[in-house]
């Protein structure tokens, strides 16, 4: 999938928190649709925040609590907690832990649905902008919907949110008992012989995330290799992507042979997984539903690549790493190096959301590089990073 074009897969954002995060009140009037931006596989929203804004946020069920930018947090006037308590302890999609300042907001509107009382992390968004080549304000967290039906239908573009479950939907899928940790979803997973647990992610676009332990034990049909980066809080570090032998089976829902991504975290699937559905959770219940039209197995296509991990640059898009073995690197791109135009048009005009759609529907892209000073034209062929 075009997951591997810009290189930056896995869940940026996700992370757990040990102190209350839930709103003090949620108040709703009645069942509400929210549309949404599907870009760059995330769900992305506007929202009020303390009667100001829109502000552009995305949904995040990996993430236990609500993040904000520190810019959002200065214009709507957020109330940092206490002195004894404004920070607490946040593990990052590499399970690795960082302090995070948090302040109070005395509401989040969304659709006509308000969340009075939320305390949100404040965590710098800059690098996730660059990433999606859009201004990210931040991300709402699952516990902000601890007191309604969420659903995040990923075909309609929309956010389902409502006091049971929504109406008018395609056919269900399956119906699984959530399990909780660290205040987010996980359901029950089988694959070979194990079983296990995998969180459901929102907030991730790739398929399967596994850590390394469990990916050690499995059986693969092609190997994990080098892949793009993952971005996660304050850090990030190279992914590896492989295909596994074996059914990976969600409750009634079944992937053949998945592509999956090893690294430190937990176990979980994102967007590749998610796409084909509208997922409704019910936090009070513990239960989560799949609707789709799209019956049967869940297919896993190839990973395809041109090579390049890349962020936005007001000239276009600049190269932030090589895949290694990959035509970018036979081409001998380099971390640095500025790409100022993709196909005879200028790079800037190109979202990452159409590079993905090119490389996964041509056989090659063409590109003009800047490199120390002089520029060069090059042809990069598509390539099969995971078949």
């Amino acid at each position: 999938m075009a997951v591997t074009v810009a290189g930056w897969a896995a869940a940026p954002l996700s992370a757990e928190i040990n102190k209350e995060t839930a709103p003090l009140y949620t108040r709703m009037e009645r069942a509400v649709t929210v549309p949404a931006d599907l870009r760059n596989h995330f769900l992305f929203v506007n929202v009020m925040v303390n009667g100001q804004g829109p502000f552009r946020v995305f949904v995040d069920t990996g993430c236990s609590f609500t993040l904000f930018s520190p810019e959002l947090a200065v214009a709507v006037k957020a109330q940092p907690v206490p002195d004894d308590d404004d920070t607490t302890t946040a593990f990052n999609s590499l399970g690795d832990p960082l302090a995070v300042p948090r302040a109070l907001f005395d509401s989040i509107e969304l659709g006509g649905v308000r969340f009075e009382g939320v305390i949100a992390g404040i965590l710098p968004m800059t690098r996730l902008t660059q990433i999606d080549g859009q201004r990210i304000d931040g991300a709402l967290g699952f516990s902000l919907f601890s007191e309604v039906f969420l659903g995040l239908d990923y075909p309609g573009h929309r956010l389902l949110l409502g006091p049971g479950w929504p109406e008018n939907l395609p056919p269900l899928r399956a119906e699984m008992a959530v399990h909780e940790h660290a205040e987010v979803p996980f359901i029950a997973a089988g694959l070979q012989d194990k079983s296990f647990e995998v969180e459901i992610d929102s907030g991730s676009n790739g398929s399967l995330h596994l850590p390394t332990e469990l990916a050690s034990s499995l059986s693969w049909k092609a190997e994990p290799r080098p892949g793009p980066l993952i971005e996660a809080i304050d850090e990030e570090t190279r992914d590896y992507l492989g295909r596994l032998n074996g059914r990976l089976t969600l409750g009634s829902l079944v992937l053949p042979e998945p592509v999956a991504s090893v690294g430190g975290s937990e176990p979980s699937i994102g967007y590749d997984v998610l796409d084909r559905f509208c997922i409704v959770f019910d936090q009070r219940a513990d239960k989560v539903r799949f609707y789709s039209q799209q019956a049967g197995l869940i297919a896993s296509p190839s990973e395809r690549s041109v090579g390049l991990s890349i962020i936005l640059d007001p000239a276009g898009w600049r190269v932030a790493r090589v895949i290694p073995g990959s035509p970018a690197e036979e081409a001998r791109l380099a971390a640095g190096d500025l790409i100022t135009r993709i196909e005879g048009k200028l790079a800037s005009n190109w979202s990452r959301d159409q590079l993905h759609d090119w490389v996964d529907t041509h056989a090659a892209m063409k590109l003009r590089v800047v490199s120390g000073g002089s520029s060069r034209d090059i042809k990069l062929r598509v390539w099969l990073l995971v078949p």
